[in-house]
């Protein structure tokens, strides 16, 4: 078993260092700023480059991830490829370890299940963009409920504690992970070494910062959710379930007759929710969310702790994220993966080489996203001036001594995709720079296309060739 473990562990390395670009791409570029400018025993004293622009006490993540960053950028430098592989490579070896133990100990087809899971978009490519907590966060819990359910000595349930801990302190919505761990064991008093070691690590990390800002970093971040822009509760379903098969093609397995019947008809009340489409438009929407629904819809079915872990994440990424992205979801493929064991044939094979397929073009369309959005930054002429946009543009742009715009005066770069902004008065559109084009889209405001979330579009791919990106330099 060890061996297979170890393979497993190798398995998700390889693939999501491979598959990681150089560059910093979508938020990996604020959590590599917010590290550098952290002081060392004050984690919100730093001032933030965007919207709300004041208080980061109102960041909406523990510090626990900034603090490995910010360690690793000491010894790495500002390296970006080096810096993203030795931050990902213990969680990396840690999530394939864990993933490989949970479907040998409780998959009755441990290689299908570990391959569904491995080759799901989500899971590379969360694993890929090691510079956001996403996968440390999918490690340690992971990790924590591997012990939970692999033993039931008490010092193991004391590191699982301490594991969950640690996950509830990088990222908060590792909380979810509670639900299955007490719905399995529901005599509460044996889960005191549990809770003794999450209680060592995150109340002690909550308290701290309660007594270095006088303020409950949770209750902060809950009470100031709505200063951040979020989808209302419908459009984050949709976006939701336009996503989730996207992003976890293993759902697909779990689609049955009157599975899917019931999800097309819980899919045509979603028709007052949908934007202004075509006819073909609104019917592929309910069609896919009927597959969607279907698929979800199977998961209540004979509630175990399996389908608890997978309902619980995903009703929390619907309930309480201020947006559907498929990363959030990276925490609910494994037992989904587990749960397919149990009647997938031949056709998990097929499905989990579609899935890779699909993998490989989603990292290869974010890579050259973000290598086009670098290369265009090298054709802008004027040496400085103010920017506004996000991500490898950003950080790029950074690279050459420009600053965030606010509405200062002066020249102004703008882009397209990566949330420009609205269009500045007052100012003159000097030039249009174009990065590279594509044939595989995830981002396309021009037919309302976001693969990261439906606040940036409807559609969650787009196919056809076109530009990555576009830049506008405004002048005075």
């Amino acid at each position: 078993m060890w061996r297979s473990i170890g393979v497993s562990a190798l398995l998700y390395c390889v693939l999501t260092t491979m598959l990681s670009s150089n560059l910093p791409v979508l938020d990996e570029e604020s959590y590599l700023y917010i590290a550098k400018e952290m002081p060392l025993f004050r984690p919100y004293d730093w001032k933030l480059p965007w919207h709300p622009w004041s208080d980061s006490y109102v960041y909406a993540h523990p510090p626990l991830f900034l603090y490995w960053v910010r360690s690793l950028w000491w010894l790495c430098g500002e390296d970006v490829a080096w810096l993203k592989f030795f931050l990902g490579l213990p969680f990396r070896i840690m999530l394939g370890a864990a993933a490989g133990y949970l479907c040998i100990r409780f998959s009755k087809n441990p290689k299908h299940s570990f391959l569904l899971w491995l080759s799901a978009p989500i899971v590379l490519m969360v694993g890929a963009r090691s510079l956001m907590p996403d996968l440390m966060v999918c490690a340690l819990g992971t990790l924590s409920i591997s012990l939970f359910l692999g033993s039931t000595r008490r010092w193991i349930w004391f590191l699982s504690g301490l594991l969950l801990g640690l996950a509830c302190w990088t990222k908060y919505p590792a909380l979810l992970l509670w639900i299955p761990i007490l719905y399995h064991q529901r005599q509460t008093r044996r889960l005191w070494p549990v809770f003794l070691g999450f209680i060592l690590v995150w109340g002690s990390g909550e308290l701290w910062l309660y007594f270095l800002y006088h303020r409950m970093h949770l209750w902060v971040v809950l009470e100031t959710a709505t200063q951040i822009a979020r989808s209302g509760f419908a459009e984050r379903g949709i976006g939701l379930l336009l996503r989730i098969l996207i992003g976890a093609p293993v759902l697909m397995l779990l689609l049955r007759f009157r599975t899917w019947a019931m999800g097309g008809a819980f899919a045509l009340v979603g028709l007052v929710f949908l934007p202004s489409l075509s006819f073909l438009g609104i019917a592929v929407s309910i069609f896919w969310i009927s597959l969607s629904l279907g698929a979800l819809i199977f998961l209540v079915h004979k509630p175990q702790i399996f389908q608890m872990w997978a309902i619980a994440i995903i009703v929390g990424v619907w309930a309480t994220h201020n947006f559907a992205s498929p990363r959030y979801l990276a925490l609910s493929i494994l037992p989904i993966a587990i749960l397919v064991g149990e009647f997938v044939g031949r056709k998990g094979y097929i499905l989990a080489g579609l899935s890779a397929l699909l993998s490989l073009g989603i990292a290869y369309s974010e890579s050259k996203y973000a290598d086009s959005v670098h290369q265009t930054v090298q054709k802008i002429e004027t040496s400085d001036g103010f920017f506004s946009g996000e991500w490898t543009m950003r950080w790029s742009l950074r690279q050459r001594g420009w600053r965030v715009w606010r509405g200062e005066k002066g020249s102004l770069i703008q882009a397209k995709q990566a949330a420009g902004g609205d269009t500045p008065r007052g100012l003159r559109l000097i030039e249009t720079y174009t990065s590279n084009p594509h044939y595989l889209l995830l981002l396309d405001r021009d037919r309302s296309v976001g693969y990261y979330s439906e606040t940036l579009g409807y559609w969650p791919l787009g196919f056809r060739y076109g530009a990555m990106e576009e830049f506008r330099l405004w002048e005075p």
